[in-house]
C-alpha cells in the first residue's frame, strides 16, 4: 500500500523510538543485580513510561502516512497501549541481565515481536480504516516483519548487557529505532486497502487522528521529555540508594569495630573496656548525687583451672559451653544489671541496687545459675567457680578499689568436685573442677 508520508513525522518517529530503546537499556543497567524492591517499583515504572514510548512512536508513525479514518475506537487504542507496556516489561527484563542465553534471546524476541504485532493491528483495526484493511498474506507477512523486529531488538539488548557503556548503548538505541520503525513503515508498505488502487489512496486527504502536524510534534516532544524525566529521575534514585548502601556499609563496618573493641568475640558479653567505661560512668553519677541515688554492687566469678580445662576439653568445645553458661547466666538478670567478660576466666557483674534488688540478693542468684550444670551436646558439665563481691561505697569509691575488694574470693561453687567426668544425660553430669 503507498501513500502520503511526512518526512518531518518520520524523523519525529525515529527520535521517539530512540529515545524509547536508549531509555530501555539506560534502565536496564541501572537495575542489573538489584534484587531488592527498588527494582520492582522502577520496573513498574520503566514499562509504564517505556510502554508509552512504543505505542507513542507507533502512533507517529500511523500519522506520518496519509490514511482514510472513519473515527477512533479508544478500546483498541487502550488494547495497543497495554500490549507496548508488555513489549517494554519484556525489554527492561532482558536488559537487565547480566548474561543471556541464545534460548532466552530466541523466546524474548518471538514474545517482544507478537507484542508489537498486537500493537500495530490494534492501532490500525482501531482507526476504523475506509475501506477497511485486507489481511491475508499480508498480514502473515506483516507478522514475520514484527518478528524479526523482536528477534533482532532482542538480540540488541541480550548484547548490550555485556556491553554497558553509554557510547555503546546511544548505537545501540538507534539501531533499535531504526528496526522499529522499519517494522511499522515496512507493514503500511506491504498492507492493502479493499476497493482502493495505490493513487486512490495517496489521494486521500490524511486524516488519522486529523492532528496538525504542531500538535503531533508537540505530543512526540512530550514523549521524550517524559522518558528524559524518568531516566532523570532514576539515576538520582540510583545516586541516593548507592549513597543509602555506603551509609549503611559504614554503620555496619562501625559496629562491626565498635564490637571487636568493646565486647568479647566468644561469649559476646562487654568486654572489660566497656565494664570500665560503664563503672566509671556509675561512679561519675553517684558522686553527683550520693545522697539521692542508691548504691551499687559489684560480684565477680572465677574459673578454676581454667588452663586445665581448656586443654582437656579443647577450645573450640570450652569457648561453647562458656558462651552457653554466659547466655543462661544473662537471662536470670535484670534490664539495668550489666554481666561482662573480665579476664580469660572471670566473668563481672554490675548490680544496680534498689527495693527488693540488692547485691547480696543478686549473689544467690548468680551462685544457683553457676551451679546448674550446662549441656553441650546431650552432655552436662558444672565447674567449680570461685565468688567475690564488693559495695560502692563500703568497699571503697574507685574503679581499683572496688575491683580489688570483688576480686578477692570469699567464697567457691563446686568444691565437691575434685575431677574431670564425663557422663550422658541419662546417667548424670560431666563436672569440672
Amino acid at each position: 500500500m503507498q501513500g502520503h508520508y511526512d518526512i518531518v513525522l518520520i524523523f519525529a518517529t525515529y527520535c521517539v523510538a530512540t529515545a524509547t530503546a536508549y531509555s530501555v537499556l539506560e534502565l536496564g543497567s541501572q537495575l542489573a543485580n538489584d534484587r531488592s524492591l527498588r527494582q520492582r517499583v522502577w520496573m513498574l515504572i520503566g514499562s509504564l513510561a517505556v510502554g508509552t514510548g512504543i505505542w507513542s512512536a507507533h502512533h507517529l508513525a500511523m500519522r506520518s502516512f496519509g490514511l482514510p479514518t472513519n473515527g477512533i475506537t479508544t478500546a483498541y487504542q487502550i488494547l495497543a497501549w497495554g500490549a507496548a507496556v508488555c513489549v517494554a516489561a519484556a525489554f527492561l527484563n532482558l536488559a537487565q541481565r547480566v548474561r543471556v542465553s541464545l534460548t532466552q534471546t530466541v523466546a524474548f524476541g518471538l514474545l517482544i515481536g507478537a507484542g508489537l504485532s498486537v500493537i500495530h493491528y490494534s492501532g490500525v483495526v482501531g482507526a476504523y480504516l475506509a475501506p477497511p484493511m485486507v489481511i491475508s498474506t499480508t498480514g502473515a507477512l506483516g507478522l514475520i516483519l514484527a518478528a524479526v523486529a523482536g528477534m533482532g531488538l532482542a538480540y540488541l539488548t541480550s548484547f548490550t548487557t555485556a556491553n554497558r557503556g553509554k557510547r555503546y548503548r546511544l548505537r545501540a538505541a538507534a539501531s533499535a529505532a531504526a528496526l522499529l520503525c522499519g517494522l511499522h513503515f515496512g507493514y503500511l508498505s506491504v498492507a492493502e486497502l479493499g476497493g482502493f488502487s495505490a493513487p486512490e489512496v495517496a489521494q486521500q486527504e490524511p486524516s488519522y487522528l486529523t492532528h496538525t502536524l504542531l500538535a503531533n510534534l508537540l505530543s512526540a516532544g512530550l514523549t521524550c521529555f517524559m522518558l528524559a524525566a524518568v531516566l532523570w529521575l532514576s539515576v538520582i534514585d540510583a545516586k541516593l540508594a548507592i549513597e543509602r548502601l555506603r551509609i549503611a556499609q559504614e554503620l555496619a563496618e562501625s559496629e562491626r569495630l565498635y564490637r571487636l573493641a568493646y565486647y568479647d568475640n566468644v561469649t559476646q558479653l562487654p568486654n572489660r573496656i566497656l565494664f570500665t567505661e560503664k563503672l566509671l560512668k556509675q561512679l561519675v553519677d553517684a558522686g553527683a548525687g550520693a545522697e539521692k541515688r542508691p548504691g551499687f554492687g559489684l560480684i565477680y566469678a572465677e574459673l578454676s583451672n581454667y588452663r586445665n580445662l581448656v586443654e582437656q576439653l579443647g577450645q573450640d568445645r570450652f569457648d561453647r559451653i562458656l558462651k552457653t553458661l554466659a547466655q543462661q547466666v544473662s537471662q536470670s538478670l535484670q534490664a539495668n544489671d550489666l554481666l561482662a567478660r573480665l579476664t580469660p576466666n572471670g566473668l563481672i557483674l554490675l548490680v544496680q541496687e534498689r527495693k527488693g534488688h540488692d547485691t547480696q540478693a543478686v549473689l544467690n542468684i548468680i551462685r544457683a545459675q553457676l551451679s546448674t550444670p550446662v549441656r553441650d551436646n546431650d552432655v552436662y558439665f558444672r565447674f567449680m567457680w570461685g565468688i567475690g563481691f564488693s559495695r560502692y561505697p563500703e568497699h571503697g569509691n574507685s574503679i581499683q578499689a572496688l575491683l580489688f575488694s570483688a576480686m578477692k574470693i570469699q567464697s567457691q561453687i563446686g568444691t565437691e568436685v575434685k575431677h574431670i567426668g564425663v557422663a550422658t544425660a541419662a546417667s548424670g553430669y560431666a563436672l569440672a573442677s
